[in-house]
């Protein structure tokens, strides 16, 4: 009778999740524009069923999700195939003011595929060769932030990274990427500065062609930038960044090749979604090529409610919202033996949809893409191995999310926050500064 229980402050958490997808495409395996290969039209469907599971405590939350997507085709049996994911998070608080970021993942997949494992407002552009693409990538990422005070901040990250591209009858193509970084933030009332200092090692493997293995590709990177945000009000944030990338080639005759590096966004976070314009210029690894090179992109993508379809919801529970994505970049390849932006290419993406959520574990939504891809200066890589030609892909798509149980104890912080006082829609409403 004068025994006591221990208290359990953990939680645990499950969620079964089963995604389908029924989408029509005009090109299958992204045939190229005007060529002899026809343009393959079909519809696709795929079922992706996951696990998520989810570990909190006071101080740290982890989450683990995997899922096997079984993708076919109507027509094209040659493009059936199964894609496969997992993924590790963790937040861990080690001390009041220190916390530590962890994340890891594997993922194997083709570009035959259609895509909508990334939100609407969230995909990315950049260039692709064309035929069927086979992916697979492993990746592990570090973040320590420390606080020396309410204003100011240091933060330290190491990331690694290995990923192999097959295209048809080429040669696969692999590209390592080590990289680690440092750099402080310093808030004042309504702005907020930082300074980065990072340096990043690559390798690019592009295998074998008639019997010629190509020449090794390593190179070296180190960067510095600053970065300027600013509250303009409780819904409106800008930032701005600059700095200079050193490439430096470790195999190659071009030696110190300095690349500048800009952007800039504008930001709008209502009660609940976002919008965000983002333009820059960025130095980058891409694997689906094998190469290094220099993009400038421009970005606009949203999240946002749909009022006249919301009367009888809540503002930060709407039952319709619409979102989308719209990003344009132009992309050169950094030569490494002459240090010149050559191949050129132009990519354009359009992603928008509609999305219905009558209970927190359902969703449904409807979207179409339109990506475009142009060849400016040049046709294939600087070894000849990967064509990149010009093509164009229409897709539509209506997709089904279910998540048991519904309800999400443990929850990870979001990854990126662009206003100065951290709020997001979530914490604005709730009066908690984060």
């Amino acid at each position: 009778m004068t025994a006591t229980a221990p208290v359990a402050a953990d939680d645990y958490q499950i969620h079964f999740v089963a995604n389908g997808t029924a989408g029509a495409t005009d090109n299958v395996f992204s045939a190229p524009n005007g060529s002899m290969t026809p343009r393959a039209a079909d519809v696709q469907y795929t079922l992706t069923p996951g696990l998520v599971a989810s570990y909190g405590t006071p101080r740290t939350t982890h989450e683990l999700s995997a899922n096997v997507a079984l993708n076919g085709f109507v027509d094209h049996s040659e493009a059936w195939g199964v894609q496969l994911s997992g993924d590790y998070r963790a937040a861990i608080s080690l001390t009041p003011l220190t916390e530590l970021a962890l994340s890891a993942g594997l993922s194997r997949g083709t570009t035959a595929s259609l895509s909508t494992s990334q939100p609407s407002n969230e995909t990315m552009v950049g260039p692709t060769p064309s035929g069927e693409v086979t992916s697979v990538s492993m990746r592990a990422d570090e973040a320590l932030a420390h606080s020396l005070s309410p204003e100011t901040s240091l933060r330290q990250s190491l990331g690694a990274s290995y990923t192999v591209v097959s295209a048809g009858a080429a040669p696969d193509v692999g590209t390592v990427q080590l990289s680690a970084q440092g750099g402080f933030d310093h808030a004042f009332a309504h702005s907020a500065m930082g300074m980065d200092l990072g340096v990043t090692f690559l390798a690019f493997d592009r295998g074998e062609s008639m019997g010629v293995s190509a020449e090794p590709d390593r190179r070296m990177d180190g960067r510095v930038g600053v970065r300027w945000r600013r509250d303009v009000s409780q819904r409106w944030s800008v930032g701005a960044d600059g700095g200079l990338v050193a490439v430096i080639p470790i195999d190659g005759d071009a030696g110190f090749t300095p690349v500048p590096v800009i952007g800039g966004n504008l930001n709008y976070v209502p009660e609940w979604g976002n919008a965000t314009l983002q333009l820059g210029r960025s130095v980058s690894a891409n694997p689906f090529i094998a190469q290094e090179t220099v993009g400038e992109s421009a970005a606009l993508s949203v999240n946002l409610p749909l009022p006249w379809l919301n009367a009888d919801r809540p503002s930060d529970t709407p039952e319709w919202t619409a979102s989308g994505g719209l990003a344009v970049m132009r992309s050169r390849v950094i030569n490494a033996d002459s240090g010149e932006l050559t191949n050129a290419t132009l990519n354009g993406l359009l992603d928008v949809g509609v999305a219905y959520v009558p209970r927190e574990e359902m969703t449904f939504s409807f979207r179409f893409q339109h990506s475009r891809q142009k060849t400016l200066d040049g046709v294939e890589d600087m070894d000849g191995m990967i064509s990149l030609p010009s093509m164009s892909r229409n897709t539509l798509l209506m997709t089904f999310t279910y998540r048991y149980p519904g309800r999400i104890i443990s929850q990870l912080p979001p990854r990126q926050i662009l206003r100065v006082d951290q709020a997001t829609p979530l914490t604005q409403r709730e009066g908690v500064r984060r």
